[in-house]
């Protein structure tokens, strides 16, 4: 009877779900749904899996390959920067995107079960806006810190994070610049879209309020910078204008040298006796 009871646990299909990337201002958000039986959880507690947070990037570079070896069932999924711009656009929040992308992981992978690491401050209501998008039957857990309490999500981001980091890497590359992070807390990266905002297409997340902060700024001091320009331009149009009037000219001011003891006329006065006499 024992048997039949383990077995029936096991016959259970757990997916844990994480992201990684949220709230970044440059590059992807990824989601990865991973797939578990009750029995193989001490395998991934033996692998060192816990929330992607906790680890350092090497040991969560290690722990990923090791997951990928030992497991086939999990699913990435990643938004770049235009299409969650494209989504902002036609009223998708962040937290409507994030349902989208659980949905379309769950669908996929089919579990029986799943657990997710909520986004949004109320959990049944987070779950409860699946059903528009799902198309398969779950058992649907959202709970805050899940990363670090199950395993299943811990390895999810630990996937997520990886992934991300790779394609954040690979942008550096691509346009041979070091942006940091990404994050509106990293110094490095908040300097780099002051420089750069109008530049690399596809880059940043433009329907963000940090990016959308500085493009209004930077704008608004390139218009003045103009108006300015324009101004001195005006300005110097009319000198132009008035200058080629010699009507306009003031009338030059004549200066006559003060007389000396030895010279009792002036000289100007000298000048116009010579012109008298020819």
């Amino acid at each position: 009877m024992l048997g039949v009871l383990i077995f029936l646990e096991d016959d259970k299909v757990i997916c844990g779900i994480d992201e990684a990337g949220r709230g970044p201002v440059i590059g992807p958000l990824v989601m990865c749904g991973f797939n578990i039986r009750p029995s193989e959880e001490k395998i991934l507690h033996e692998l060192g899996v816990n929330d992607s947070k906790k680890l350092t990037p090497a040991k969560r570079e290690d722990i990923a390959a090791a997951l990928k070896k030992r497991f086939t069932d999990f699913h990435l999924i990643i938004f770049d920067p235009r299409e969650i711009d494209a989504r902002a656009s036609n009223g998708m929040n962040l937290n409507d995107l994030e349902a989208f992308g659980t949905s379309q992981i769950l669908n996929l992978l089919k579990p029986t079960h799943a657990i997710l690491d909520c986004p949004a401050a109320n959990p049944q209501n987070y779950v409860a806006g699946l059903d528009k998008w799902l198309t398969h039957r779950v058992n649907i857990r959202a709970e805050y810190k899940a990363d670090a309490n199950h395993l299943c999500v811990g390895a999810a981001s630990i996937l997520a994070k990886v992934e991300r980091d790779r394609l954040i890497s690979e942008l550096k590359k691509k346009h041979s610049v070091d942006f940091g992070s990404g994050y509106p807390s990293d110094p490095k990266t908040i300097d780099f879209v002051k420089r750069n905002w109008n530049n690399y297409p596809g880059l940043f997340r433009t329907t963000w309020d940090t990016w959308k902060t500085i493009a209004m700024a930077r704008t608004q001091s390139s218009l003045s910078d103009f108006s300015a320009q324009e101004e001195r331009k005006v300005e110097v149009q009319k000198a132009v204008v008035n200058s080629s009037s010699t009507s306009q000219l003031p009338k030059p001011l004549i200066v006559q040298q003060p007389t000396t003891p030895s010279s009792p006329v002036p000289l100007v006065a000298e000048k116009a006796s010579k012109k008298s006499k020819r």
